[in-house]
C-alpha cells in the first residue's frame, strides 16, 4: 500500500492507497472497474479514483501542491493496464433465491472446459463488447453450490447473472483477466500453441481433448479435470517433445 502524507489547511492528512490490483478493496473494486476496463486513461478519471481512494472532496485537494498531486496520479497508472486481480472478492453471488459459487483466488479450481468455455466467451466479449458474452463467461465461472461444470446450464446462469450491477460484472471479468494473464505468463509455451489452436474451429477444447487416451483418460475425463493438472500434464509432453528432440539431434 501507498502510504500518503500531506497537508491542509495546517492539518496533516495520511491515507493509505493502493499500488496493485491484488491491495483494492471490493468496494474500490466496484468503484473502480466500470471507470478503467475498456477506457482511455484521462486526467479526469484518473482524480476521480484519486479522490475516492484518499476519501477527499475534490475542492480540497486542490490546495495539494501540483507536484505532490502529480505523484499520486502517477502512483494509479497501474489500474490503466490489463487487470492483475487474482484475488476473488465476489466469491458468492446471490440472485433471488438463485446463489451461486465462483472459482477460488487464482481460479485454483476451475475445470479445462470451464476454462475453454470461459477463455471463448472472453475474447467474444472483447472483440464486440456485447453484454451477452460478459453474461456467458461469468454463467462459465459461477455454479449452483456443489454442481458440476455443465455447458448446458451456462446460458440459464447467464440470465440470472445479467441481473447484476454492469459494475459488479465488470470486477469479476477484471478477476477472469487477471487469472488468465498470471496463468499465460507461467506457461507461455502452451500458451502459444493455445492461441494456434483458437484460430481454427475446435480452439482450447480440441486442443486439449487431443490428449484424450489410455494415459489420460475419456473425453470427459480431460474436461472435467482440474486446470492446472492439465497444464503440467501439458507441461511434461513438451519437456519430453524437447528432450526427443535433442536425442535425435545426437544421433545424427
Amino acid at each position: 500500500m501507498n502510504k500518503i502524507r500531506f497537508e491542509i489547511e495546517k492539518k496533516t492528512i495520511i491515507r493509505k492507497t493502493p499500488e496493485e490490483w491484488n491491495e483494492l478493496n471490493l468496494d474500490q473494486l466496484l468503484f473502480v472497474a466500470p471507470r478503467v476496463m475498456f477506457v482511455n486513461k484521462s486526467l479526469r478519471i484518473k482524480r476521480d479514483i484519486l479522490y475516492y481512494f484518499l476519501k477527499m472532496k475534490e475542492n480540497n485537494l486542490q490546495e495539494m501542491n501540483k507536484s505532490q498531486e502529480d505523484g499520486l496520479l502517477a502512483s494509479l497508472d497501474f489500474l490503466f493496464k490489463s487487470p492483475q486481480l487474482t484475488k476473488n472478492l465476489i466469491p458468492v453471488i446471490k440472485i433471488g433465491k438463485i446463489k451461486l459459487i465462483g472459482p477460488a483466488d487464482e481460479i485454483k479450481n476451475i475445470t479445462v472446459s470451464q476454462f475453454a468455455f470461459a477463455d471463448k466467451f472472453m475474447g467474444d466479449f472483447l472483440k464486440t463488447k456485447e453484454e451477452k458474452y460478459l453474461n456467458l463467461l461469468l454463467g462459465t465461472l459461477y455454479l449452483e453450490r456443489g454442481n458440476k461444470f455443465k455447458k448446458e446450464n451456462v446460458e440459464i446462469i447467464a440470465k440470472h447473472i445479467n441481473k447484476l450491477s454492469l459494475d459488479k460484472r465488470l470486477a469479476m471479468l477484471a478477476f477472469f483477466i487477471g487469472c488468465r494473464s498470471k496463468i499465460s505468463e507461467a506457461n507461455k509455451d502452451i500458451f502459444k500453441q493455445g492461441n494456434k489452436a483458437k484460430k481454427g474451429k475446435t480452439g482450447w477444447l480440441g486442443f486439449f481433448y487431443e490428449l484424450a487416451g489410455p494415459k489420460i483418460g475419456t473425453y470427459n475425463d480431460v474436461a472435467d479435470m482440474n486446470f492446472f493438472e492439465m497444464l503440467g500434464i501439458m507441461r511434461k509432453i513438451n519437456e519430453d517433445a524437447r528432450e526427443a528432440t535433442k536425442q535425435n539431434k545426437r544421433r545424427f
